[in-house]
């Protein structure tokens, strides 16, 4: 169709151009050159506020230059020059024009550090990403990358080498409790003596968060409005039915005990302060205590009677042993926490972390989640120790894990989280002992700090076996709660097996299948172990016992226990 033209255009030629006027217009076009030049000189020197302003000149002038406006200030940014960029921004010398280019640039540069770009949580992560860049935290060689809602990680934007920086945020970014200890409610709680040392550490953090996710003014606003608003995936917040995927397993139990604990913690700071409660409810307080306690980083460098909430290095996700090629430390001069490479990492690659040796019964009751390729199964009994004398020895040894580790190790921890340094018979002896004074007196006391128990050379017996007699007593009582155990299950190991292999299972499933499948190639393991100790010990004669196993070729992963405990004992 053939365009019309309206009464101001003109279908004559543009006029040539008088002498004077190419003259200026060449003269121009040097101004341009010389102040593009001038800007590129002030961004090497470390000055973008000036190069800024010599990039506005520039663009006054009518001409193709002003494309390099883009360029030269993405280049002031990749040089984390952004606090004086933003205080120009708020001065009297940048116009209306220029402030909104300013935003333009951040949001875009923020953009490229969030995956995928069309989530419908973009915006928030895009203002979170520009405020840690703001206060001087170096992500440049990282990204956010969505997997699912409110389940994220950190992946490498280009190839780190081994040892190399991945990230830094300064600590004056990070939470601890020394936030809430200078407020008047922190003060109240820790003059009451509200929490022990211990738990003081972890709950200070999580009482400041609280407090902090009502006010508009918080200095973490960013980073309070991008964490998860559910909990989901927790075995905490499952679903009747979906509990029922864990029957059989001692979490069920456990995360009862958890969230008595966790009531009471919340009644306690209710006394405190009474309008905590109107202000926090109960359903908050424990959504948050599983949301923030598993994003703790122990700083010890820095300060070892804290834990410390990273903002940003939170989303980093574990990976199994194997997988782990990233970790962090703090750097004493520059004042930042940082994530370096333990060995080289490829561009889009995650950056996996170690959360440390617990089993999925501890990954999932802290973290929701469970490891596909786990560094050891594990099945936890809670034991009712209402009769053992020692209350401090008591609550530690409720948690009995029997660890089948992938390096034909056969061990055994408790308390949750830490592998402690005895082996599994230990406290079963201790347990059974506990009714009889005169063996319990006989009795070796737990080291006051336990080592870790994958340690083979650290390893130590605790409670040493006495007699052949009171070991078969342990041993089949051992049997008998395995296999009633085993019947607790609604469902066989190998059935279980088979749905873990099935398609588009959710999330939640994969993580309940893979904890019930590790406690029950534990339970099968242990059954098998104590069945072969007790064919031993009914040969009666510790040398004929000696014999027979040492004929076995294939050594069992429980061979230590035999060797070292079974067959040294007192067997008259």
């Amino acid at each position: 169709m053939e365009k019309k033209h309206t009464s101001e255009e003109t279908e004559s030629p543009a006029a040539a151009l008088s002498p004077d006027e190419q003259a200026l217009e060449e003269l121009t076009q040097k101004i341009k050159e010389c102040l593009c030049l001038r800007a590129q000189l002030n961004v090497r020197r470390g000055c973008p506020a000036d190069a800024f302003r010599d990039l506005n000149l520039a663009e006054k002038y009518p001409g193709p230059h002003y494309a390099e406006f883009q360029t030269r200030f993405s280049l002031v940014l990749q040089l984390q020059q952004v606090d004086e960029i933003l205080q120009f921004q708020k001065s009297p010398d940048a116009t209306p024009e220029m402030k909104r280019e300013i935003d333009e640039f951040l949001k875009r540069f923020a953009k490229g550090n969030v995956f995928p770009h069309d989530h419908p949580e973009m915006a928030k992560h895009i203002d979170f990403i520009r405020w840690m860049k703001c206060n001087g935290s170096n992500l440049r060689k990282t990204k956010i990358v969505m997997y699912a809602k409110d389940f994220r990680g950190l992946h490498a934007t280009v190839d780190i080498g081994k040892l190399q920086e991945i990230l830094t945020v300064p600590i004056n970014m990070a939470i601890s409790g020394a936030d809430l200890e200078e407020t008047e409610l922190g003060k109240k709680l820790h003059a009451a003596k509200t929490f022990s040392s211990r738990w003081e550490i972890y709950m200070f953090p999580l009482i400041y968060t609280l407090g902090e996710l009502h006010n508009p003014n918080s200095k973490h606003k960013k980073w309070l409005d991008v964490l998860p608003s559910a909990a989901s995936d927790h075995p905490a917040f499952f679903s009747p039915t979906e509990l029922n995927w864990l029957k059989g397993s001692a979490l069920v139990s456990q995360l009862e005990i958890d969230k008595k604990r966790i009531k009471l913690f919340y009644e306690r700071i209710g006394k405190v302060d009474s309008g905590f409660c109107t202000r926090h409810t109960l359903h908050e307080f424990t959504l948050y205590y599983y949301l923030l306690c598993s994003r703790y980083f122990g700083i010890h460098s820095y300060d070892p009677n804290r834990a410390f909430m990273v903002p940003y290095a939170d989303l980093a996700n574990t990976g199994t042993l194997a997988q782990r090629n990233a970790s962090w430390d703090y750097d004493c001069v520059r004042r930042q926490f940082r994530f370096f490479a333990l060995k080289p990492i490829k561009a889009d690659e995650t950056i996996w972390l170690y959360y440390g040796h617990g089993s999925n019964f501890v990954y999932m009751l802290y973290y929701g989640i469970t490891l596909d390729d786990s560094e050891h199964d594990a099945v936890t009994f809670i034991l009712d120790f209402e009769k053992v004398p020692h209350g401090k020895l008591k609550a530690a040894l409720v948690h009995q894990e029997v660890v089948m580790s992938k390096k034909a190790k056969f061990y055994a921890c408790f308390g949750q989280r830490r592998c402690s340094n005895q082996s599994f018979m230990s406290n079963w002896r201790y347990y059974l002992y506990s009714d009889d004074p005169a063996k319990l007196a006989t009795c070796v006391k737990p080291p006051a700090k336990s080592v870790d128990s994958f340690d083979e050379e650290k390893r130590k017996v605790a409670f040493p076996p006495s007699t052949v007699s009171y070991e078969k007593r342990v041993l089949t009582t051992i049997l008998d709660r395995a296999k009633a155990n085993v019947k607790e299950y609604p469902t066989k190991l190998e059935d279980d097996e088979a749905q873990l292999k099935q398609p588009g299972l959710e999330y939640k499933r994969i993580c309940s299948l893979r904890l019930i499948i590790g406690e029950k190639r534990s339970l099968r393991l242990l059954v098998e172990m104590v069945e072969c100790a007790l064919e031993l010990t009914g040969l009666g004669n510790r040398e004929d016992a000696r014999k027979q196993f040492a004929a076995v070729v294939s050594k069992p992963p429980y061979a230590p226990y035999i060797e070292e405990e079974l067959l040294n004992m007192e067997w008259k």
